[in-house]
């Protein structure tokens, strides 16, 4: 939840004395019944979905709120085998669900931070010298770069958009 408490729209269009809410799963109804009970007298909401809520004096009030926006995310892990241990036949398997698990796990404007993802596979799967991991929002160009995920977005992953091979 975002706010602006100055007398002017703020610098992300909000209007002055507003919150912004981004909202990720659940019932619109449900979420703009929750807004309404939060906010105090005075105090207008923005977004892109509006919901009319009825008020205990049987006025409806339209709560606003938004969604996030999804940024795909795809992942490309090269795996260096350790020399003096085996890496599991199932490794390639277990690490790409482990990449699928971690991303999905991503909250609301949570950036892509490929060396975490990456630390958390060399600790739970054994026979791993190194990884490659680089990541991409457009499936064209990867990177070792981190991914920068905005305020209003939701890196998403998907089983189609992570690959997992062994190197050379």
């Amino acid at each position: 939840v975002f706010t602006n408490r100055t007398d002017a729209i703020d610098s992300a269009g909000r209007p002055p004395h507003s919150i912004e809410a981004v909202v990720q799963g659940g019932d619109n109804e449900e979420i703009a019944a929750m807004i309404w009970k939060s906010i105090a007298g005075g105090i207008d909401t923005h977004g892109s979905t509006s919901v009319v809520v009825i008020d205990s004096q049987i006025v409806p009030q339209t709560i606003k709120f938004n969604r996030p926006t999804e940024r795909p995310v795809w992942l490309k892990c090269v795996v260096h085998e350790h020399p003096e241990i085996d890496l599991a036949g199932d490794a390639l398997q277990v690490i790409a669900n482990d990449l699928l698990a971690q991303g999905q796990a991503h909250a609301v404007g949570q950036d892509v931070i490929l060396q975490k993802l990456g630390a958390y596979i060399l600790q739970n799967v054994t026979g791993i010298s190194y990884l490659e991991l680089t990541g991409s929002t457009d499936g064209i160009i990867y990177s070792t770069t981190n991914i920068a995920i905005g305020v209003r977005e939701l890196a998403t992953f998907n089983s189609a958009r992570i690959e997992v091979t062994v190197a050379p």
